[in-house]
């Protein structure tokens, strides 16, 4: 082999290849996993939560989207954690920084969708809701929220490919 007059004082080319190789993932996708999908009642938390986000006309229940605004509320900080920890990750040659930094969009991420629950701008309940709420020992009257199950259910996960 020629010499080239560099000398290597260290190789990272393993440690670059691993950061490139943790930056392969499918992504982090917030929502309702199937194992946070129990329920009391027969309607899981997962298509409570559809029903929610898009509406029911047949039912009656107009569209309360608070999985998609919470995301987009989010969205620049979720991207700019996500830009941190390909940096951190790429700077340090350190492909954990892309699994916390990949957790930490979705705890991001998550906590957004919960607060959208809470704070959000939703269609007030009708008045036969409220009703029947209070016929079965519920106090509430915000949309989205009667027993909290729905909202404690919101979680994230974070996709490998393959």
């Amino acid at each position: 082999m020629a010499k080239t007059g560099l000398t290597v004082l260290k190789d990272n080319l393993k440690k670059f290849i691993d950061v490139i190789d943790a930056l392969q993932v499918d992504g982090v996708l917030v929502g309702i996993p199937e194992n946070k999908n129990a329920r009391r009642d027969e309607v899981g938390n997962a298509a409570l939560g559809y029903i929610h986000d898009n509406g029911s006309p047949a039912r009656g229940i107009p569209a309360r989207p608070f999985l998609k605004q919470g995301i987009k509320k989010a969205e620049k900080d979720i991207s700019a954690e996500l830009k941190a920890g390909a940096v951190a990750a790429l700077d340090k040659f350190d492909a954990t920084q892309i699994t916390k930094s990949y957790n930490r969009a979705g705890l991001i991420g998550q906590n957004a969708v919960r607060a959208e629950i809470t704070d959000g701008n939703f269609e007030p309940l009708k008045s036969s809701t409220i009703a029947a709420r209070q016929r079965a020992g519920a106090k509430g009257t915000k949309p989205l929220i009667r027993t909290g199950q729905l909202r404690r259910s919101i979680s994230y996960v974070v996709r490998k490919r393959g």
